[in-house]
């Protein structure tokens, strides 16, 4: 496999789904190498964690540089991913590229590999326009263009993934499966849920709607409160916000946290809210469930199988305020309801998102594009 970054270092869907994917498919008997960046000061190292053998690879870190910190980064990474294939794909039998991690692999080398999209590039530019993130936007394109030219297999997380897929690129002929991420059972025990707190997990982007969270948090009943776990661009308009509309009692700023946190906090919320723009699928959605919570979420294809509205969450149409303010009222009001709803979301990830259903599909998937 090939993902940039891990849960150790960036915990974000892509490296925790490569993480558990990498995991049972251990589990099942396969021996999983992965590739992942390195420190630029050091040889390539490798090293054994949990059955998975790391590949940490040097790369010079454009974003260190005084310019073009997000494009460069990004293509020095893939440069490098490109020599070292070159030479050892050979010695396995599948190369697996996680999002773009992998994209610029010469022709020969995507030709004997799978390649996992996660989303598109679109989501992560919305509403920039800085000479660095237009660049990026072109680099980015490319990384998922050429797999999807090239590679021999390729799995998209969600049927409205798919479909943007096709849309983008016409031009595909692999065969392509849908294989959504598989979610571990939730926290084992009952924890005391505080009625009054509602919970946002994701990056402070426009992308994931924290702009139509704060404008609607206003109209949300006054004992609510709402605990934001996450950083990146938004952070600062979120503060001034805070600050301007004397919520400092209510919202409760909490930075990056650890997975273990995340998962505890989600069994004490009264539910999840993600207003996002755009989702493949929303691995935080699947997490909510599989903890015993609802999910309130933005009506976006990509979700579609995730939360059913009114089974174990609630969906409001994107980019409404007023609609998503009514939603979390609604769930306020009848915790009884709310709880139902968790339990239902319990079961159903269980049934149709589990790792050993998720590694079934991958496996028959190797055993389909390699003819075996």
């Amino acid at each position: 496999m090939v993902c940039k970054s891990l849960p150790d270092t960036f915990s974000g869907g892509i490296q925790t789904h490569t993480w558990l994917l990498s995991g049972a498919l251990l589990k099942a008997g396969h021996s999983v190498s992965i590739l992942t960046a390195g420190s630029f000061r050091q040889k390539l190292q490798r090293e054994t964690v949990e059955g998975r053998k790391l590949i940490k690879l040097p790369f010079v870190p454009g974003r260190k540089l005084p310019v073009f910190k997000l494009t460069l980064e990004e293509l020095f990474f893939n440069l490098a991913v490109r020599r070292w294939l070159k030479n050892n794909a050979h010695n396995y039998d599948l190369i697996h590229l996680q999002g773009r991690s992998g994209g610029l692999s010469p022709k020969a080398v995507l030709n004997n590999s799978v390649v996992t999209y996660h989303g598109l590039t679109a989501a992560e530019h919305m509403g920039k326009s800085t000479w660095d993130q237009w660049l990026h936007g072109l680099l980015a394109e490319l990384l998922e263009k050429r797999p999807s030219r090239f590679a021999r297999g390729l799995i998209v997380v969600s049927e409205g993934l798919l479909t943007k897929l096709k849309i983008a690129f016409p031009q595909v002929s692999s065969p392509v499966k849908i294989i959504p991420n598989g979610v571990n059972e939730g926290l084992e025990g009952n924890k005391m849920v505080n009625r009054d707190e509602l919970l946002f997990v994701g990056r402070l982007d426009p992308v994931k709607g924290i702009g139509v969270l704060m404008d609607a948090f206003p109209h949300f009943s006054p004992a609510i409160k709402l605990k934001i776990i996450g950083d990146g661009p938004e952070l600062p308009k979120i503060e001034a916000l805070i600050k301007a509309r004397g919520l400092d009692n209510r919202v409760e700023l909490l930075g990056e946290r650890n997975n273990a946190y995340v998962l505890e906090a989600m069994q004490t919320t009264l539910g999840l809210v993600l207003p996002s723009f755009m989702e493949a699928q929303g691995l935080v959605l699947l997490e909510a469930s599989a903890n015993g919570r609802p999910a309130i979420t933005s009506d976006l294809s990509g979700t579609k199988g995730v939360i059913i509205d009114g089974y174990n969450g609630l969906r409001f149409p994107m980019g409404d305020s007023k609609a998503l303010a009514e939603a979390v009222n609604k769930l306020y009001a009848d915790p009884a309801w709310a709880d139902q709803m968790g339990r239902n979301g319990r079961e159903y990830v269980q049934k149709h998102f589990s790792w050993s259903s998720v590694v079934a599909q991958t496996e028959q998937f190797y055993h389909q594009i390699l003819g075996v």
